[in-house]
């Protein structure tokens, strides 16, 4: 996390901008909590938060499937059933073809495997969080989830969002973990967000 936050601790840096997608968000978490003057605003968008079931290690069967081959083997030979999962959907979420698009885009994006980085997550960055003391954070923050995401927990982003001081929680009635359909809504939200300077009242919207 130190070496994250060496860019933002240098003497000609006076604010940043941050913004997690799941579990990267625990990196920005720690960067608020530790550089407080150096984070502008805190955004989390389907966050791996305290109490989720992503919040804890993660069983060597899941980190085994977090490798190049396996993962190869299921966008080559089931392309629909990797594209359901990524995208952390319900049964009866229709998917258009152009949220399958997305998804794929998105997978391809998660080539070349990075090992490293699956495993750090499964097993320190993810149960890490549960540690984080939330209402220490006295950064701006923004916290997005669906209802209906299959991976992490909405009710514990907004328990999060509860904790920390004066910040927004939206909420988003469907689009699974990767908010699929919910672009312009999201986009708006950060945009919004970003763009307000005085983003410290407490601003809960559901879509």
């Amino acid at each position: 996390m130190n070496a994250a936050a060496a860019p933002l601790t240098a003497p000609a840096v006076r604010a940043s901008f941050t913004g997690g997608f799941a579990w990267a968000f625990a990196r920005d978490l720690k960067l608020a909590l530790r550089h407080p003057d150096k984070v502008k605003h805190l955004a989390v968008l389907v966050g791996n938060l305290p109490g989720s079931p992503t919040a804890v290690v993660q069983p060597l069967a899941v980190r085994l499937s977090n490798r190049q081959l396996p993962m190869w083997a299921l966008k080559t030979f089931a392309p629909s059933t990797i594209a359901r999962v990524v995208a952390a959907v319900p049964k009866e979420f229709v998917m258009t073809a152009q949220h399958r698009g997305f998804v794929a885009e998105f997978i391809d994006s998660l080539f070349p495997v990075m090992r490293d980085g699956y495993d750090f997550d499964a097993c320190v960055s993810n149960a890490d969080v549960n540690e984080y003391n939330l209402e220490a954070i006295r950064v701006p923050t923004l916290i997005v989830h669906t209802k209906d995401d299959r991976l992490a927990s909405h009710d514990a982003s907004k328990r999060a969002a509860e904790r920390i001081t004066g910040a927004r929680f939206v909420s988003l009635e469907s689009g699974g973990h990767l908010m699929l359909g919910q672009t312009t809504i999201v986009r708006d939200a950060v945009a919004n967000f970003f763009g307000d300077g005085s983003s410290r009242r407490v601003d809960r919207v559901a879509s």
